[in-house]
């Protein structure tokens, strides 16, 4: 069979294989504060139950999540930062 692909309508729902994914604004915020805390991508996507293409996909249709996630990232390699240099 074909392979099945993320798709977002305006950012709000994703597609994966069968299961239709509903972005909340909770699942958003959980994401982001996981992928602040871990730099981490795959495991902030499995950390809310989705899949890391449902994210990504996300992140190209949505500019406030795309902005969001930059800041996530940067808040997140600060705090590396920080530990590193002590």
């Amino acid at each position: 069979m074909g392979t099945h692909r993320a798709v977002i309508a305006e950012g709000y729902s994703a597609f994966e294989g069968r299961k239709w994914v509903r972005w909340t604004a909770k699942m958003r915020a959980s994401f982001l504060d996981h992928l602040a805390a871990t730099c981490n991508v795959k495991a902030s996507a499995e950390f809310i139950g989705v899949d890391p293409v449902s994210v990504y996909a996300l992140r190209r249709r949505d500019a406030r999540f795309t902005e969001a996630w930059g800041e996530a990232l940067a808040l997140g390699y600060e705090m590396l930062e920080t530990l590193l240099v002590g």
